[in-house]
């Protein structure tokens, strides 16, 4: 007969009675019962967690094979950069979620020198250091921001204005921040101070 030893990976040892030989002995603490031939071996014997250990290990692996694809690292390779594909047309391929209180971007791009170039906002606004195209994959490199229309029926740039706007709607401004020309909350232009108005003759200042 044997008795149970062990607190969270148990097994069993032979009694002091038992005239077992050593190797009886070490097959008993082994697999954690009597006979091993014809009992069941539990999971928290030594033999049994061998087990366990072996079927998590063939799971895992046989996970990380199916997934060639879905990987990210740490360092982007030339030959594999990391990429996100959503499973399906109605999954999110990637949520990035703040805290309550959050301070700190949710996201941040950096040079090689770990200079913030770029950041996306715990509110979601967007800050970027460099300059800015849109709808066209030739980045301007000499204008700050570039619209490029890419459908002749749509619309280039659409600023909207709140119920009862009362700030301007755009300015230009000069280095030190003055204004020098702008729209106002009701769509009159400004230049200089002087309001810009248009007609068959072409525009003209008011107050000319």
């Amino acid at each position: 007969m044997s008795q149970l030893v062990g607190y969270q990976y148990k097994s069993r040892i032979p009694s002091l009675s038992d005239e077992a030989s050593i190797v009886e002995a070490i097959r008993v603490y082994h697999y954690g019962v009597d006979d091993w031939t014809t009992e069941p071996i539990p999971d928290d014997s030594i033999e049994g967690n061998f087990r366990v250990l072996h079927s998590n290990i063939a799971t895992i692996n046989s996970i990380i094979s199916g997934l060639p694809g879905t990987y990210i690292e740490q360092v982007s390779l030339t030959s594999s950069a990391n990429t996100i594909t959503a499973q399906s047309t109605s999954t999110v391929p990637i949520t990035i979620r703040a805290i309550p209180s959050q301070t700190s971007p949710l996201q941040q791009w950096q040079n090689s020198s770990s200079v913030s170039v770029g950041s996306v906002g715990a509110g979601g606004n967007i800050n970027l250091a460099g300059y800015i195209t849109v709808g066209s994959t030739s980045q301007a490199t000499s204008i700050g921001i570039s619209v490029v229309i890419g459908n002749p029926n749509h619309k280039g740039l659409v600023v909207k204005a709140q119920p009862l706007q009362s700030a301007n709607m755009q300015e230009w401004q000069d280095s030190s921040g003055n204004l020098v020309s702008w729209i106002d909350n009701d769509g009159r232009i400004y230049y200089d101070g002087d309001e810009v108005s248009g007609g068959p003759g072409g525009f003209f200042l008011m107050g000319a």
